[in-house]
């Protein structure tokens, strides 16, 4: 690791040291009753000492099943297994790397780079991964690259959502859950 693990106020950050500036967000949170949500901590909430009903929530899986059914990741598992002759059983998830999977990855380097000398202005990961994956949906299967990450462009800016007239980006399997909730509060504080 480059540092010790930094507390943040919803999340621990891990860096490692590398040339890439990689890190690792570990959220804390626990399972919200009998559901597939979870409960967010969050240092900011009034009530984060105590378990009650107030803290945030949100639902990774099924946010992670709504991103594989966009991306269309079964479609180019069975792509991967038949140009390669191999069962599926035999094709771990990291080698499947789908179009969206690409587009959001040259996304978060870019934002990587646009703000290394300003990193608390770069979007998180969740809200490039949102748009991203909101675009791609209203996009017809492009082939070549370089013309999906054109039209991927074109379409970002119409995928942010408003509440109460400001943008905003919600999550698009529980609109309850605000993932720019740091857009409002830097605006509070600023």
């Amino acid at each position: 690791m480059k540092n010790k693990a930094k507390n943040g106020k919803r999340c621990w950050t891990i860096s490692y040291v590398d040339r890439h500036n990689f890190h690792v967000d570990i959220l804390s949170a626990i399972p919200n009753n009998l559901t597939e949500e979870i409960a967010i901590t969050d240092k900011n909430n009034n009530e984060y000492y105590d378990i009650t009903s107030n803290w945030e929530i949100s639902n990774p899986k099924e946010y992670y099943n709504w991103f594989q059914e966009i991306s269309k990741y079964e479609k180019h598992k069975r792509a991967l297994m038949e140009s390669r002759a191999i069962a599926a059983e035999n094709v771990p998830y990291y080698k499947v790397k789908t179009p969206l999977q690409r587009i959001v990855q040259v996304f978060k380097r870019h934002a990587e780079v646009m703000f290394e000398q300003k990193m608390e202005y770069k979007p998180s990961s969740i809200i490039i991964t949102t748009l991203s994956t909101k675009a791609y949906r209203d996009i017809n299967e492009i082939d070549d690259f370089w013309e999906l990450l054109k039209e991927m462009i074109s379409l970002l800016e119409n995928k942010l959502d408003f509440e109460d007239g400001q943008p905003c980006v919600l999550n698009p399997v529980d609109k309850r859950e605000n993932l720019s909730i740091k857009w409002k509060e830097e605006a509070l504080q600023g």
